[in-house]
């Protein structure tokens, strides 16, 4: 079954999970390898048990490079289970940020709204390492008829961003990335506009006067401009109460 919430995915035994969806592949003697992997982990969370699983899938796949496990999860009913992939494709170390992004898109376009986030929180890492060629890269993205495209690449780029590494150099030079925010703030759709939102939000709390400035020139008698400037100066605005 996918997950309808948050607090049923964070419910999730991960143990449990791995044994039934290898069954379901017909491979249940590959559990081990992710049991192991998860033993050794020093601290158990939801991430930590996802790239734990991608560290996994890893040593499969380079032990038994024709097994179909990855295309077989990617296509899992599963939505937790199609999350997995995501990681392996963030790790892989062989693969360059275009490979990766090329390959995450099936996961950034996903029905299930889980999957969606861990296609980008899976690359994070990368994109931290290889920011201006990432940023290359996703720029097609931003410019993308799918809202899910577009929103991948704001979450991707996001300075602070929830449950992930901050970008450090985002937001020392937020310039680097604030043309792409330029292109949406006329976005029509409310699951972009609240990722441009909180773009803007995260950087208005290192840098509140850029924020202020670089709002100014944008039409606020334009509703769908007007919503994104409410929400992307709340925290200056609380900040000020």
């Amino acid at each position: 079954m996918e997950t309808a919430n948050l607090v049923e995915f964070l419910a999730v035994d991960f143990y449990k999970l791995i044994e039934a969806a290898l069954t379901d592949f017909g491979q249940p003697n590959f559990v081990q390898i992710f049991h192991q992997g998860f033993d050794h982990l020093e601290k158990k969370s939801v991430n930590t048990f996802q790239k734990s699983i991608g560290k996994s899938l890893l040593l499969i796949k380079t032990n038994h490079p024709d097994t179909k496990i990855i295309s077989f999860f990617s296509r899992h009913p599963s939505d937790v289970v199609r999350r997995w992939p995501c990681y392996f494709i963030g790790l892989n170390d062989k693969l360059n940020i275009d490979e990766k992004l090329s390959k995450l898109e099936r996961f950034a376009i996903d029905h299930h709204f889980g999957v969606r986030e861990d296609a980008w929180l899976a690359v994070r890492n990368c994109v931290i390492d290889n920011l201006e060629a990432s940023i290359f890269s996703l720029s097609p993205w931003i410019k993308s008829d799918n809202a899910y495209k577009r929103r991948f690449a704001v979450e991707l780029l996001r300075p602070r961003g929830v449950w992930c590494k901050h970008i450090n150099q985002l937001k020392e030079h937020p310039e680097l990335v604030m043309p792409l925010i330029e292109e949406l703030k006329e976005e029509k759709n409310r699951y972009v506009q609240d990722s441009v939102a909180n773009w803007l939000n995260d950087l208005s709390k290192s840098q509140p006067e850029l924020v202020i400035n670089f709002l100014k020139s944008w039409d606020s008698t334009n509703n769908h401009s007007a919503y994104i400037i409410k929400r992307s100066i709340r925290s200056i605005k609380k900040g000020k109460s």
